[in-house]
């Protein structure tokens, strides 16, 4: 069946500019289905059976669709019996989460009516009351496939390969219909262009690019403070006296005095932090 978890991305790659970052991110991922995909029948998850003029709800007599998909129900017997109403199944979708999709009935209606969401599981289906007894409903199957995440409706390209072996060739199919919608992972159906009959394995690859449209502030996160440091510097005076006295006939004594002069210095610094 396609997946029965979500799959993290196959891949992710982010680029941009010396000034700008991530300008585009690029995003692959995939959905391999893990058995052939069966044809879309009207009855492959509850065969008609008539509903009770009180209406009522169907538990037993369900199978779980081949693989996520959409589904579609379909009124019959005496058509005349078929009141206005909602029939609403339940379920599951491709990550466990319960799910359900109400479908509306028209008096008297006789024929289908489809689904927009992907069921891994249906649990139940609930029908209003009609205006007689011989009304019937089936449950089945679109060729609308689930996939295994929420794709972005631009900038998003789908290929569907098949295969009659697993691991083996792959074809490449026409362009499928999408139907995607980057909230509900079940809400996100791709119908391949090549309908499905229960003869191929199905890989279907996405890649879409997310692109920035404003500029992303690259520049480093400064804290604000105003910081001043003072520093003094003091040289102290020294005065050094040297003094000689030679002896000789007729010498006279010489006395050299020296001095250096004290300097006192202050430096005041002042940084502003933006």
């Amino acid at each position: 069946m396609i997946g029965d978890r979500t799959y993290k991305w196959a891949r992710r790659i982010s680029t941009g500019t010396l000034l700008y970052k991530g300008l585009n991110e690029n995003t692959l991922g995939y959905t391999e289905t893990r058995k052939m995909v069966a044809a879309a029948s009207a009855t492959a998850v509850r065969a008609s059976a008539a509903m009770a003029a009180a209406g009522g709800t169907f538990t037993t007599s369900i199978t779980n669709p081949d693989v996520p998909r959409a589904l579609v129900i379909t009124t019959g017997g005496t058509t005349g019996d078929v009141a206005a109403g909602i029939v609403e199944v339940h379920g599951t979708n491709v990550e466990g989460a319960v799910i359900h999709e109400e479908f509306a009935l028209t008096a008297n209606q006789n024929g289908a009516t489809n689904g927009v969401k992907a069921f891994k599981t249906v649990t139940s289906i609930d029908y209003p009351p009609m205006d007689g007894a011989a009304a019937e409903i089936a449950v089945g199957t679109q060729n609308k496939l689930g996939v295994n995440h929420c794709l972005p409706p631009n900038e998003t390209t789908v290929k569907i390969y098949s295969a009659t072996t697993v691991g083996g060739a792959l074809t490449l199919q026409a362009a499928p219909t999408l139907s995607l919608d980057e909230s509900n992972v079940e809400q996100n159906l791709v119908t391949p262009a090549t309908t499905p009959d229960g003869t191929t394995f199905l890989t279907i690859m996405y890649s879409y690019d997310d692109w920035a449209t404003s500029r992303i502030n690259d520049n480093p996160t400064y804290w604000d403070a105003t910081s001043t440091s003072t520093s003094t510097t003091t040289a102290t005076t020294t005065t050094t006296s040297t003094s000689s006295t030679s002896v000789s006939t007729s010498s006279t004594s010489v006395s050299t005095s020296s001095t250096s002069v004290s300097t006192s210095s202050t430096s005041t610094s002042t940084t502003t932090v933006a």
